[in-house]
């Protein structure tokens, strides 16, 4: 994997998602790697390497895409905060949503 070049490349995490980051399959961490440096410093501007896009129905939160997986994040002290990273199914969505009902943003 290519190095961390500085902790302003990357987005801030809770730990719970930090560990399902780390867990995840070794190419899918360095497809999210790749994108890091651009999603971390325009969390909100989608661009032909970045399919972010806000949730429908909390729109404080969003959803960044990296092949078959999906980030839930929020903006945080003008920084992405990563709270939950799913493969993307039937259910994730429906997740994400539960998650935001149990841990409101704010």
């Amino acid at each position: 994997m290519a190095g961390r070049k500085s902790a302003d490349d990357w987005p801030d995490f809770t730990f719970s998602a930090q560990l399902q980051f780390w867990a995840l399959p070794m190419e899918t961490i360095e497809a999210f790697a790749a994108v890091f440096p651009e999603f971390t410093r325009s969390p909100r501007r989608p661009s032909p390497t970045l399919d972010i896009t806000p949730l429908r129905n909390d729109p404080s939160r969003w959803r960044l895409k990296v092949g078959g997986y999906r980030a839930l994040y929020r903006i945080r002290h003008g920084r992405p905060l990563i709270e939950k990273i799913l493969r993307r199914n039937d259910r994730t969505y429906r997740d994400f949503e539960e998650y935001a009902r149990h841990f409101p943003a704010g």
